[in-house]
């Protein structure tokens, strides 16, 4: 996050596209949080898609709540779809999630946020657009969370937590027949 403080630990750790926010001052939390008590402090939060919009905010929220936060994120749809791609070669999410873990910890929490939203007419969207937007939108939370979950279970906890919006778990939108398709999956998940 570009305009999160980093500790100077923290900061130096390469981690290829994730990047790691050290939670936020006192200063920074009482004023932003109005008093309220820090209670992520101590914890490990992975936010997917947390380079934009909601994603973004999530992990700046959870910063301020006290969290470290590995911050997941591509600056494009084409990024997005090639960070599922590679999460669906066997076994890289379970490697994404050792490097986050071994360099920071246990992840305590799993905030799958990233997604990718595309208009398409029912009748003329294309089996590559609805592969497009299943992969980022479903099958990425769903072997992520998988990851994250094997390693919770056995820590005896944990909280995984799947973004979604009306669009996709409760009301169809017209010309995003494939969006709401795909995020109506993760909500099953959910």
């Amino acid at each position: 996050l570009g305009s999160s403080k980093l500790s100077g630990e923290l900061a130096g750790l390469d981690l290829g596209n994730v990047h790691v926010c050290a939670p936020w001052t006192a200063l920074d939390a009482a004023r932003i949080t109005r008093g309220v008590e820090k209670p992520l402090e101590g914890k490990l939060v992975l936010v997917t898609g947390a380079g934009v919009r909601l994603g973004r905010a999530i992990a700046e929220g959870m910063g301020r709540a006290g969290a470290s936060v590995a911050a997941h994120y591509h600056a494009s749809a084409a990024g997005a779809e090639s960070v599922v791609n590679a999460l669906r070669a066997s076994g890289a999410a379970e490697a994404l999630v050792e490097r986050i873990e071994r360099a920071l910890g246990p992840i305590h929490s799993l905030v799958n946020s990233a997604a990718l939203f595309e208009r398409s007419d029912f009748v003329e969207t294309s089996i590559e657009v609805l592969e497009r937007l299943w992969a980022v939108n479903a099958r990425g939370p769903f072997v992520l969370a998988q990851a994250v979950a094997r390693r919770m279970r056995s820590r005896s906890g944990g909280d995984i937590v799947n973004v979604l919006d009306i669009g996709g778990a409760l009301v169809p939108w017209a010309h995003y027949s494939a969006y709401c398709m795909s995020k109506a999956a993760l909500a099953m998940l959910t």
